[in-house]
């Protein structure tokens, strides 16, 4: 399909060796003819998309064109000043959409959901939420889902893209400023579902100029966009192999290939362990150790020593706790807890609450647990790891740290945006890599790959997890449909993060939906 000459009537054209753009200045949509294969993707109104007004064009050339337009908000009803920018930076099939604006617009909560999503009529939308799925455009009951792109809730890496039922052609979108992004999962008005760009205020301002990047592709589906992503990453600095990692820390190549095993109750750790070794298990990583004596016996069979590490979860200092079966976790919540600061150390919500943070179950029932200012963390995990280093583990798990999503902090005292909160976390990962340990991390984002080791939980798609998997490890649990359909449906189930990522770090399943949780599963989770 090609555009007519009453089609580009009006229009504002750039174009380059393989595309051609046209926007329309009355609404500021655009569409992107591919001239490889003579197809033109068509971005469309959907009923959660901003509509500009008052748009006029302030600058255009054969690479780019610039618009600016008002954009309503709660506090500014006559709208906002705002510009796009729509740029060929390459000869390729690239395109950059930058949307700018003054820093300092009070924004009062509002999400900015533009630009306007591209629209295919039949295929799939590509989202690397965990390890990667595949969502049928025709499918009517996803929408409305929403994914943040700065939490393992939503994506893993900040992208989605679109391919059609044949794999062929498509498009990547790349957010370049992902701290404060999502994307929300829309019905169009043909009935079928797209991906609709959001972009979400920093400290309630517009902060700073947002950007994505398109790339459309003629043939290779999913599998050619996760190759142009690990092509990204690379020259992002988003990228280092276990094989580099090999060489600042030998142990890693004992981490390459072995179990994840965290042993429950009584169990007498090191005689398991010399069990295993008889059988033939060569590696393995034991994840949480406790003696000096039971971790230098483990460590002299070859296997991984690792512990329970967290520096996000706080218990109030009243609070008196014991987990039964899980004395790891309970020293390690318990450790330093009590000499934070508390309230003063805890992030702070625009209206001065505490950040809620994990719901510990505990035998004296659910304990609410606060959220640590990253600000703060990194100096408690100093204290910690300095204080543990000596019973001589090899490695150690810090748990949420890749997780949770980014937050703000409203405390003066300790402000932090969702930009800096993920930098700070960057340099505790850093810090315990530092040490010399094994560095593992819950879920996973992929900023992280440089400073962790191994991801637990990627391969557990989250939003399709067993019901309860946070608490419940062991007991079984029927899955429902969606669990087959998405988790271990081979259909829709995708390996976008080890296309990516597969030689630079390890993933995991979840802890509670491990490899064996399902018996009747079992075969699928090992393919």
């Amino acid at each position: 399909m090609t555009l007519s000459g009453n089609e580009c009537e009006g229009m504002k054209v750039i174009e380059n060796r393989c595309l051609r753009v046209n926007l329309d200045p009355t609404k500021g949509l655009i569409n992107v003819l591919d001239k490889r294969i003579g197809f033109v993707w068509k971005q469309v109104f959907v009923k959660e998309s901003d509509r500009m007004s008052e748009i006029s064009v302030t600058s255009s050339d054969k690479n780019s064109v610039e618009i600016k337009f008002k954009l309503a908000t709660p506090k500014t009803p006559e709208g906002v000043s705002l510009s796009m920018e729509i740029i060929l930076p390459t000869e390729e099939a690239d395109l950059l959409i930058e949307l700018k604006g003054d820093r300092d617009i009070d924004l009062d909560g509002k999400l900015i959901f533009l630009p306007y999503p591209f629209m295919l009529e039949h295929g799939f939308l590509v989202i690397p939420h965990c390890e990667g799925l595949l969502y049928s455009i025709d499918d009517l009951s996803l929408d409305g889902i929403y994914f943040q792109v700065y939490s393992t809730a939503g994506l893993s890496m900040p992208w989605f893209g679109a391919t059609d039922p044949s794999f062929g052609k498509g498009y990547i979108a790349i957010f370049e400023t992902p701290n404060d992004a999502a994307v929300k999962i829309v019905k169009n008005q043909k009935n079928r579902i797209t991906a609709q760009p959001v972009w979400i205020p920093s400290k309630d301002r517009f902060g700073y100029p947002r950007r994505i990047l398109y790339h459309f592709f003629h043939e290779g589906g999913y599998v050619a966009q996760a190759k142009y992503y690990r092509k990204y990453a690379v020259s992002k600095g988003l990228f280092k192999t276990l094989r580099e990692k090999e060489a600042e820390n030998p142990n890693v190549s004992k981490l390459i290939g072995a179990p994840d095993v965290w042993l429950r109750g009584d169990l007498d750790k090191v005689k398991f362990c010399e069990e295993m070794k008889a059988a033939g298990v060569d590696k393995m990583l034991i994840s949480n150790t406790h003696s000096p004596e039971e971790i230098r016996a483990i460590n002299a069979l070859g296997f991984l020593t690792s512990r329970y590490d967290n520096y996000r979860d706080v218990l109030p200092p009243y609070v008196k706790m014991g987990i039964t079966g899980f004395e790891d976790v309970a020293e390690s919540m318990l450790e330093d807890t009590f000499s934070a600061d508390f309230p003063k150390d805890i992030i702070k919500r625009r209206d001065g609450s505490l950040e809620l943070g994990w719901p510990a179950r505990t035998d004296r029932g659910i304990i609410q647990m606060y959220v640590l200012c990253p600000i703060k963390a990194l100096d408690y995990a100093r204290h910690r790891i300095e204080r543990d280093i000596k019973k001589n583990r090899t490695a150690r798990f810090v748990d949420t740290i890749t997780a949770a999503p980014l937050n703000e902090c409203w405390d003066p005292e300790h402000p932090l945006t969702r930009t800096q909160d993920r930098e700070y976390r960057y340099k505790l990962l850093e810090y315990v890599k530092s040490r010399g340990l094994i560095v593992g991390a819950e879920c996973g984002y992929d900023w992280a790959v440089p400073v962790v080791h191994y991801f637990e939980g990627m391969m557990s798609l989250g939003r399709y997890r067993l019901p309860d998997a946070g608490h419940e490890i062991s007991k079984y649990i029927a899955p429902p449909p969606e669990y087959l359909k998405y988790q271990v449906g081979e259909y829709y189930r995708v390996p976008l993060f080890e296309l990516v990522y597969h030689d630079a770090v390890v993933t995991t399943w979840y802890w509670g939906d491990s490899s064996n949780r399902l018996p009747e599963l079992w075969s699928k989770k090992d393919l």
